[in-house]
């Protein structure tokens, strides 16, 4: 079970192992912006293979020569179809598509990807 709560960040992905996508998009404001806001929180519980998506607004805004946003659907297909990769693999992968859309356009804001693979409860014994 995970506990979370967006401060006016893009929503967190959650990708099922079956491939369907949930935005987890409970929070606040932003943070530092008029003073201190109510934030709200909620949970969601984990499934074997699921995956954490967090980015910032650079991977989604990041724009081509014709001034086309790279956008929350392409990138939501990308992570789709990267996600019998491994983890890392798969924000290599996404990250490649964001600068190859991009062709000459320079990154003009910041580009952070972060994945978490939920591999289940199981596993690990103590000292293993």
């Amino acid at each position: 079970r995970i506990v979370y709560s967006n401060a006016g960040h893009p929503p967190v992905v959650l990708l099922h192992n079956d491939g369907e996508i949930e935005l987890l998009t409970e929070g606040g404001g932003v943070i530092g912006l008029g003073g201190l806001l109510p934030f709200s929180e909620a949970s969601r519980d984990l499934r074997e293979g699921d995956r954490i998506i967090l980015y910032t607004d650079g991977v989604v805004e990041h724009r081509n020569a014709a001034g086309e946003f790279y956008g929350q659907e392409r990138l939501y297909g990308m992570l789709s179809r990267f996600r019998d990769l491994g983890i890392e693999e798969m924000l290599s992968r996404v990250l490649e598509s964001v600068t190859e859309f991009g062709g000459d356009e320079r990154l003009r804001d910041d580009v952070s990807l972060l994945g978490i693979h939920f591999k289940g409860r199981g596993g690990r014994r103590p000292g293993s």
